[in-house]
């Protein structure tokens, strides 16, 4: 199992320090697949993002390389998306290593975002 699931940046106009955090990240592990893909999402969708709630962009990017695990703990992909077109939250998802599956492209279509390959 991973160490580190799920790392939470706090939303913030503030993109120098965003994309400092980002920029950190640095996978570890692997060789496990599918993943929980769900966790992920909810844990984004759960942060404050009242800062765009007068006309803001709302945009979530979900990269993987492998399809989502189901595993019936209360995080699933499609409560999530059901969670992110209420609030209006468009997710982009970006497609590593071939993944070529058609939950993540459902994800990205339902919530008015688009499917890219890296």
């Amino acid at each position: 199992t991973d160490e580190e699931m799920v790392r939470a940046v706090p939303l913030s106009r503030d993109l120098a320090a965003v994309r400092a955090e980002i920029q950190g990240v640095q996978a570890q592990g692997g060789g496990d697949w599918p993943e929980h893909v769900g966790i992920g999402l909810h844990k984004a969708l759960e942060m404050d993002w009242s800062h765009s709630q007068d006309g803001g962009v709302r945009l979530l990017y979900l990269v993987g390389d492998a399809p989502a695990q189901h595993y019936g703990d209360g995080y699933e992909v499609g409560d999530a998306v059901k969670m992110a077109q209420s609030m209006g939250v468009k997710i982009h998802v970006v497609a590593c290593d071939g993944l070529n599956d058609a939950e993540m492209q459902s994800v990205a279509s339902s919530t008015g975002g688009s499917l890219s390959n890296l």
